[in-house]
This record gives C-alpha cells, sequence and structure tokens, in this order.
C-alpha cells in the first residue's frame, strides 16, 4: 500500500476550496441581479385613465381699429379789422346840440353869401372835397359851450376808423375864446390840444379861415380848424371845454387835408 505524499494532499484541498469559493461567488452575483428585476416597479396602462386635453381659449370679437385723428392746422387769429373810413364823415351833433342859431342861420340864409340851403359848407383846403354838415333846420344844431361846462361828442361805432384830421366849424359871439379839445382813443392815453376860436366879427386875416354871412346877425363870419389826429389809433370821442361861450357848428372827420397843418395855433 502506497501512501500519498503530505504535499500532494494539501495542493488538492487547496484547489477544491478555491473552485467552492468561486462557485458560492457566482451563486451570490445571480441571486443578487434575480432580486433587483422582481422589486423593479411595473408601469400599467389603465384603460380608465383621463385624456389630457387643452381647453380652448375664449375667442375675443376684433375690436374695430380707432379712427386716426390727424390735427388740423389753426390758423393765427387774425387782428380785429379796423373799418376804412371814408373820405370824410361829418358827425351828427344832434344830442348834443344846445342853441338855435345854426338852424335859423341856414333857414334865412341860402344865398351865396350865406349857408347853403342844403346845409353843406365845404372845408377848405380838403382833397377829396369834404363838407360840413349842418344839423335838420327843426332841430338844435350849434353847440354852445357854458364856461367850466364840457360836452363830448361820440363817435358812432360804424365811422370809426383811422382818420388823419377833425375839422371844426366855429364861432365866438363875445370876443376870441380858447376850447380844450381831449382826444379819447380805443388804446393808450387821451391826447389835449387847443382851438383859438375867434370873434365873428373880427377876421384875423393871418389865419386860415373859412367865412360865411349870416343876414339875421349883420356881417358875421364863421371859422373852420381842424385837429391832427393819431392815424394808428381809432377815435372814439371828443370832448370840448372853455371858459367862454364860443359856439361849435360842426364837425367833420378827414382822411387827408391837401394843405399843411398848421397846429391852428
Amino acid at each position: 500500500m502506497r501512501i500519498a505524499r503530505h504535499g500532494s494532499a494539501q495542493t488538492i484541498v487547496l484547489i477544491i476550496g478555491i473552485s467552492l469559493a468561486a462557485l458560492i461567488v457566482g451563486l451570490a452575483i445571480l441571486l443578487h441581479f434575480a432580486g433587483r428585476r422582481q422589486r423593479a416597479p411595473v408601469m400599467a396602462i389603465s384603460p380608465t385613465a383621463p385624456a389630457l386635453s387643452v381647453m380652448p381659449m375664449p375667442v375675443q370679437p376684433a375690436k374695430p381699429d380707432a379712427p386716426i385723428t390727424v390735427p388740423v392746422p389753426q390758423e393765427p387769429e387774425a387782428p380785429p379789422e379796423v373799418p376804412k373810413p371814408a373820405d370824410h364823415i361829418a358827425l351828427d351833433l344832434t344830442l348834443v346840440f344846445n342853441d338855435m342859431i345854426g338852424a335859423k342861420w341856414k333857414r334865412e340864409n341860402h344865398d351865396d353869401d350865406g349857408i347853403p340851403a342844403s346845409g353843406r359848407v365845404p372845408v377848405p383846403g380838403v382833397l377829396p372835397r369834404a363838407f360840413f354838415h349842418f344839423a335838420n333846420p327843426d332841430e338844435p344844431n350849434a353847440i354852445q359851450l357854458q364856461p367850466g361846462e364840457s360836452v363830448s361828442v361820440l363817435i358812432p361805432p360804424n365811422q370809426r376808423g383811422s382818420y388823419g384830421r377833425l375839422a371844426v366849424l366855429d364861432g365866438s359871439a363875445k370876443g376870441n375864446a380858447a376850447v380844450r379839445v381831449t382826444l379819447h382813443y380805443s388804446s393808450g392815453a387821451d391826447v389835449g390840444d387847443e382851438l383859438r376860436v375867434q370873434d365873428w366879427n373880427r377876421r384875423d386875416e393871418a389865419k386860415e379861415t373859412y367865412v360865411y354871412k349870416a343876414m339875421t346877425a349883420g356881417a358875421v363870419q364863421l371859422f373852420s380848424q381842424v385837429i391832427k389826429l393819431d392815424k394808428d389809433r381809432t377815435l372814439e370821442s371828443v370832448t370840448f371845454q372853455s371858459d367862454a361861450k364860443p359856439l361849435i357848428f360842426s364837425l367833420t372827420l378827414t382822411v387827408s387835408s391837401s394843405r399843411p397843418f398848421d397846429g391852428n395855433k
């Protein structure tokens, strides 16, 4: 009987042990992967699951396009028109007259040496031709100024405009008289002037005057004078005042005059 050597038996036992260990490790790996497959969740599709849906947005009616407003350019306001004056305007003084002497002269003197029957007395030295006008013979038509009192004459609104001069037909029964004149314009300050009204029986040859005779009062002379106006402003009224009793028979607004202006001084 042969007994194996001790070294060979150990080798066989070692090989068998290693093989068993490898088998055990392999079985462990297989069992590990098998367990993971069993624990994995399974997704099941239910036949009754609600379907996903998108709610439609409400349809808004289309708004009409707003009208496009184009601003219309505004033209600048034109300044108020200043009425173009006539060549001359004889002012109506019937509302301020307080003496009848002019009407008497007109009724009783209608020859070449007196007041014309028409009551129209030419304004001397004015082109185009202008006239003084006496009022209706049946109405007072002369202003007799009283000492210290003033009389204002309004220019009618429809006759206001740009005038160059105010012509005055005047006279005085009791010596020469000074008449203060105040011009009232629609804008700006008033302007003062003065008339030297002469005695109608004493003609001053040095002054340019216009003479008419009245038979009832003898050789009476009436004098024409002019007051320079501001052509850039509109005259609204004229105020007269004196410390004596001169008379004013007619007032006429004129655009221009062919003679130089002497200032009536």
